[in-house]
């Protein structure tokens, strides 16, 4: 990875990331987005490091030996194709940050409970060893922090579907899928397709190796029966061989031994899913030799994620609730069935060609009323009016959104921000987004 010629496509993180790596082993490095020059952040240190640089027009001289990609850049626009044409290596970031590193990863996916459960396996990996990294889809290029890794080094990292729609011979040590539900379907085009995206966390895990996987999710039920690196999680089945739930304890069976890891109720974080992702961390902890009253200690304590049903607010009797991590409808309904005081929810954002059809009929007793903004305000909408709930209110921002919920809500009510879209219609990411919410709750 020295003395090449190498074209980044996509200047967000880790893009930025990328081209500093490179640049510094001694590479020459161009940089490409689509974007226009004056709409990229860090343009600055972009300039500092990049040889040439393009801004919404393709290279005229396209001689390169890598083109390395950041996960947000489809893998069907002309520049991509250009490089199909001329036979250029195309790799992704996390691919890359593989191919440079020494140690091992241990990696997390699925639809939902990634930040969660990634965050929580870091935290209780690195209550046991000296030498973890957290990276990946969570915010923290992978490659960032390789390159000066040993073999006893652990990268934890959270691996979305754009991630791994660009590895070759990236290995996990560990990897897990906690759920498949549909998701990015204007990326992926089709359900099988994203499933497949998915499962190929596991497409060069060794003998040695472990696949993680919900036993209560029908589709991994199915692919982890075929293999036998499998280790299954289950919130309703108790298992012969795997992590479960039973009397009120989670146990976990392996080779015939039978191991209490803690009790449900000793679990702060809320909600179902909540649990599935407690199994799923355990389960990982466990496979790689993590004692189990550390793994107790450290789930004991775990206060979850920001942005994650993150409780940040009581104001006027309400209280306010950030989920704007919830970026498809699934994520929604495990922030719905989450709720167990009235609540006005506040949703919408960038179509991906999501149907809401399920959230709105999970709405039960305690969702009153909906405040939606957004790309998809009239589709979801829509959807609420064929299945008979019809108290919503139409929004331009966040803003008013809030300022409508105030209006609507009583004393004792919840005002939760779970939009079921990505925010890229409107912010940078879910996190710009969350703390947009926050901001305007704090000024009322």
């Amino acid at each position: 990875m020295n003395n090449k010629k190498i074209l980044i496509v996509g200047l967000g993180k880790s893009g930025i990331a990328m081209l500093k790596v490179f640049s510094e082993l001694g590479n020459i490095v161009d940089v490409y987005d689509g974007k226009e020059k004056e709409k990229i952040v860090d343009i600055g240190l972009i300039e500092k490091f990049a040889d040439k640089t393009f801004f919404n027009h393709i290279p005229e001289e396209f001689e390169y030996d890598l083109i390395a990609i950041s996960p947000g850049v489809p893998l069907d626009i002309e520049i991509v194709n250009k490089a199909k044409e001329n036979n250029i290596k195309i790799l992704g970031e996390i691919e890359l940050a593989y191919l440079l590193s020494n140690g091992d990863f241990i990696g997390i996916t699925g639809t939902n409970g990634k930040t969660t459960t990634t965050t929580l396996v870091y935290e209780i990996f690195k209550a046991y060893f000296e030498n973890v990294e957290l990276v990946g889809n969570i915010g923290i290029p992978a490659i960032e922090k390789v390159v000066q890794s040993d073999e006893s080094k652990y990268f934890v990292a959270e691996l979305s579907s754009f991630q791994l729609e660009t590895i070759e011979k990236f290995k996990v040590k560990i990897g897990a899928v906690l759920n498949i539900t549909p998701d990015h379907l204007n990326r992926h085009k089709t359900m099988e397709n994203y499933i497949q995206t998915k499962l190929r966390i596991f497409e060069n895990i060794d003998k040695n190796g472990f696949m993680v996987l919900n036993y209560d999710d029908e589709i991994l039920k199915m692919y982890g029966s075929k293999h036998q690196q499998t280790f299954f999680f289950s919130r309703k089945v108790v298992l012969e061989n795997g992590c479960y739930i039973e009397d009120g304890n989670i146990f976990i069976s392996k080779e015939q031994n039978k191991t209490s890891i803690m009790r449900i109720s000793d679990i702060y974080i809320p909600g179902s899913h909540n649990v599935e992702n407690v199994l799923a961390a355990a389960s990982i902890a466990f496979l790689v030799g993590i004692p189990p009253e550390i793994i107790r200690d450290v789930i004991k304590n775990f206060r979850g994620v920001e942005h994650r049903l993150e409780i940040f607010e009581e104001k006027l009797g309400r209280i306010f609730i950030n989920d704007s991590k919830a970026t498809n409808p699934d994520a929604t309904i495990k922030a719905i069935e989450s709720m167990h005081e009235p609540t006005i929810l506040i949703a919408g954002g960038m179509d991906k060609g999501s149907d809401f059809t399920e959230m709105i009929q999970r709405f039960g007793q305690n969702i009153k009323y909906m405040v939606l903004y957004g790309e998809t305000k009239n589709i979801i909408a829509d959807t609420a009016a064929k299945n008979g709930f019809g108290d919503i209110t139409i929004v331009n921002n966040l803003n008013e959104a809030v300022k409508i919920s105030m209006d609507i809500s009583k004393e004792g009510y919840n005002i939760l921000l779970s939009p079921a879209c990505a925010s890229w219609d409107m912010y940078p990411n879910f996190e710009v987004r969350g703390r947009h919410f926050k901001e305007i709750v704090e000024k009322l």
